[in-house]
């Protein structure tokens, strides 16, 4: 079929229709790290849509190079392991800014 196509059963038989992708779809479904799943048919408004899922392996994750500990206070919001100290002031502002009532 290609990406230009695409083949559904239905209940009066088999109909073929025409994909329209844009760059972003076309460049993943051109992709052939990517294991095509399942598929949706969706109607909106008179229009369909197919949704396609894909799948693909996670990487492996990356060793770390460093370490930074934090830890979490009362005089300050937090302290790392490299002597850096975070205030809160900015957290402190918002939190006490009046809310607004959304009617």
């Amino acid at each position: 079929m290609g990406l230009n196509r695409v083949s559904l059963n239905t209940l009066t038989g088999r109909v073929v229709g025409n994909l329209i992708l844009g760059e972003f779809q076309r460049y993943y479904l051109d992709d052939t790290s990517w294991r095509i799943g399942g598929a949706e048919l969706v109607q909106r408004e008179g229009m369909f849509y197919l949704h396609i899922t894909q799948t693909k392996a996670a990487p492996a994750p990356e060793e770390p190079t460093g370490f930074l500990g934090v830890a979490l206070g009362i005089a300050n919001l937090a302290a790392d392991g490299d002597g850096e100290t975070y205030s809160g002031k900015m957290v402190q502002r918002v939190r006490a800014r009046p809310r607004v009532k959304t009617i």
